[in-house]
């Protein structure tokens, strides 16, 4: 902005006209702002906030763009993420010195409050992810249609299932970034150990069934059943290596 203003003084002085719509464009600054700086006049706070932002605002639109894509597809980014491809951004650039500050990732996630959220993650392990393709999706609509939707099942008679798991290893989660209109974040995971399955199962009727858990074992604690306040059903199960 500075050598904006600079230029447009230097052509009005050697000619006598100077164009802040060519020079801004020269410069790729705001044309608005080019013009009040050099007359001296006060920015609006929204342009004087702007202003002191590290990043353009079609920098920030193409790293929200970004950050929406990875949450998708179940690797979402971390704030250490963000700072690092903001800090790429800014490098390519101003040079290899620019980062930004240490404020800067919670301010960014404010300013687009409306798109970006921040999650508690919840483990998707990589089969899983893979599986969500548009070929098995496809597939299972298609089947529901056949199976239930055109012979009119009634609702009594249709009955879903759905397990959650919990992993003794104490796996931890992370705080990361997702788009907003999501629920839950899922990140892809590598883990393969083995954890405790509770199934949960429910009819179209609002009928239920009492959650079953499955732990891996050969023995059962009489506390489980001493202290089994929701009624739960448990099943033990062994793999023979």
């Amino acid at each position: 902005m500075s050598n904006a203003i600079q230029e447009y003084r230097r052509q009005k002085a050697e000619t006598g006209e100077a164009s802040y719509k060519k020079i801004a464009a020269k410069f790729g600054v705001n044309r608005v702002t080019l013009a009040n700086l050099e007359q001296g006049k006060r920015l609006p706070m929204s342009t004087f906030n702007m202003s002191k932002q590290k990043l353009k605002p079609g920098e920030e639109a193409v790293l929200v763009e970004a950050i929406i894509l990875a949450s998708r597809q179940g690797i979402p980014y971390t704030h250490e993420h963000i700072r690092d491809e903001a800090n790429a951004i800014l490098q390519g650039r101003l040079g290899d010195k620019s980062e930004v500050g240490k404020r800067w990732v919670d301010n960014f996630l404010r300013r687009h409050d409306d798109h970006l959220h921040t999650y508690w993650s919840a483990p998707l392990p990589s089969v899983r992810a893979k599986a969500g393709n548009r070929e098995n999706i496809s597939g299972y609509f298609a089947l529901i249609k056949e199976r239930i939707s055109d012979p009119k099942v009634p609702p009594e008679c249709v009955w879903s299932m759905d397990e959650t798991q919990a992993n003794p290893d104490g796996t931890p989660t992370q705080r990361v970034v997702g788009e907003s209109s999501l629920r839950r974040q899922h990140q892809q995971g590598q883990s393969n150990k083995q954890t405790i399955t509770v199934l949960a199962t429910i009819g179209a009727d609002g009928s239920t069934i009492s959650p079953t858990v499955v732990f891996k074992g050969k023995k059962v604690f009489a506390s489980w059943k001493r202290d089994n306040i929701c009624k739960l059903s448990y099943v033990m199960h062994s793999l023979v290596t």
